[in-house]
């Protein structure tokens, strides 16, 4: 994975060519509201290249001290971009589909620039999802998981989440941090109710 130094040169031409091996003649940037339930920003980006054909990413960027769950899960290093720089991490890639283009990391900040793949994300409905694709869905994140189950690298990353954390961000109790990085209404709502 290919990390730049500038979270501004993920979304820049220069930076754009370095990834497609082409030469940008347009970029348009356009912020996406509403999706999720962190406080991370998304930004569609479509790109033009000078031979006329376009490529769309998503750009996703965190701040650490304003991220509700990254605060709650007591994460000061970015873990989302630093799986995508840890070495012993790469066979995630073997169970699921690597989206990430590039990543970098600035000033407390994550920034990560993927493929579009809007077209393959299930609905954002309450219903049930048919049982072949749900199998599918089990069974991929079990493969992932059972990948690292013997594996003592992943033991040796302190930085990596550990069960509590998570169990202890979803608790129903007010957090530490919710003053300056607090969860949307609904997921607060959610957790009280348990």
């Amino acid at each position: 994975m290919k990390q730049f130094t500038y979270i501004s040169d993920l979304t820049n031409s220069k930076g754009i060519e370095t990834m497609t091996g082409a030469p940008v003649s347009k970029i348009n940037k356009t912020l996406l509201s509403g999706i999720g339930y962190s406080a991370s920003t998304l930004e569609l980006i479509d790109v033009e290249l000078t031979s006329g054909s376009t490529q769309r990413f998503i750009l996703k960027k965190t701040a650490l001290n304003a991220d509700w769950l990254t605060q709650r899960t007591k994460d000061t290093v970015g873990r989302e971009a630093e799986i995508l720089d840890e070495e012993s991490l790469l066979k995630i890639w073997d169970s699921v589909h690597c989206p990430y283009m590039v990543f970098a990391m600035e000033k407390g900040q994550i920034a990560m620039l993927m493929n579009d793949l809007s077209e393959y994300l299930l609905p954002d409905v309450k219903e049930p999802i048919d049982l072949a694709t749900e199998a599918t869905i089990l069974n991929t994140l079990a493969s992932l998981h059972a990948g690292f189950w013997k594996s003592n690298e992943i033991k040796k990353l302190g930085w990596l989440g550990v069960p509590q954390q998570y169990v202890d961000a979803l608790g129903p109790d007010d957090h530490l941090t919710d003053s300056f990085a607090p969860p949307p209404e609904k997921v607060l709502e959610s957790m009280n109710k348990g």
